[in-house]
């Protein structure tokens, strides 16, 4: 197995990675070595190219030189980032650092795919939402996606979730729920003590409003009633999905809060705010799932 010595560092884009890669890799088979020279004669050629596609192929490099990808994965990120649909000239192209062009790169990474988002043509009514997209769950846990699928729809989007694989576990990973939260202006919390979050985040809930909250184990949708009652939304079981009462014992049982555990990271958004994101609904589309292909059903179970 080859042994790369990249200071990824210093290089200003990916496509500069694929130069270092290739001054390491004189074993490396015939494919890479024509594969790499149609690259740098596009970078050369001045012709437009996504810095994704650079990114993409790095990979490619590595896994033909039997080098294992994933290892390199994490320091790739750092070049998959922000440079999404980004059109290079001469391999160097205008960089995007939002925090949406980061998530985006990383799902176009796993290949996630992109399903078209249409418009409800009349706005449902919220236990329609709930009704249409609510169900046992069958994947290993899509509370976080379908927690965002609820939001979209309540802003006029019809989106779907229950994909399960790559873009289920993106949307649950806590580094991009962050990024998430500050696409809505939300607050993250990080700590061993979830109780201690949650005493800091519920407070900040305005009456009526809704709200995305993962803590714990779990994310949800929350609201605060006119009352002062806190309830979740229940979009995992196959019979009773809703809105719950909010129960100190739920924080334990449904979300899984520790007093002890490991660093965890705690977040509240309005959901309002990230709706208004004007990348959320391109983000959407890779949750949108066509129901044909949703995993879930009456066997599923809340997760």
């Amino acid at each position: 197995m080859t042994e790369l010595n990249i200071n990824y560092a210093s290089v200003r884009n990916v496509a500069e990675v694929f130069h270092q890669i290739a001054d390491h890799c004189e074993d490396a088979s015939d494919d890479v070595e024509v594969s790499h020279n149609r690259l740098s004669d596009a970078v050369r050629d001045d012709r437009a190219e996504t810095v994704l596609g650079y990114y993409r192929f790095a990979i490619e490099v590595l896994r033909g030189i039997g080098t294992t990808a994933y290892a390199y994965e994490d320091k790739l990120n750092r070049f998959c980032d922000g440079h999404t649909n980004s059109a290079v000239a001469g391999g160097y192209g205008s960089i995007d650092q939002s925090n949406s062009a980061r998530i985006v790169g990383r799902l176009d990474y796993h290949k996630v795919d992109r399903v078209p988002i249409s418009m409800h043509a009349t706005q449902p009514s919220t236990e329609s939402i709930i009704k249409e997209i609510g169900g046992g769950d069958l994947t290993d846990g899509s509370c976080s996606s379908v927690a965002l699928a609820y939001i979209a729809n309540k802003n006029g989007m019809d989106v779907h979730d229950f994909r399960g694989g790559d873009s289920r576990r993106m949307f649950s990973m806590n580094e991009n729920i962050e990024l998430i939260a500050e696409m809505g202006d939300g607050d993250v919390i990080r700590g061993k003590n979830d109780y201690k979050a949650l005493k800091q985040l519920l407070p900040k809930m305005e009456a009526g409003k809704e709200y995305y909250l993962a803590t714990g184990a779990h994310a949800s949708i929350v609201r605060k009633t006119e009352s002062g009652r806190y309830e979740y939304l229940e979009l995992q079981s196959p019979d009773s999905c809703g809105f719950k009462t909010l129960h100190g014992r739920d924080f334990k049982t449904r979300f899984g809060c520790s007093k002890g555990r490991t660093e965890n990271t705690n977040v509240l958004i309005s959901a309002d705010k990230l709706a208004q994101n004007s990348s959320f609904g391109r983000m959407m589309e890779y949750i949108n799932t066509p129901k044909q292909f949703q995993v879930m059903g009456n066997h599923g179970r809340r997760r």
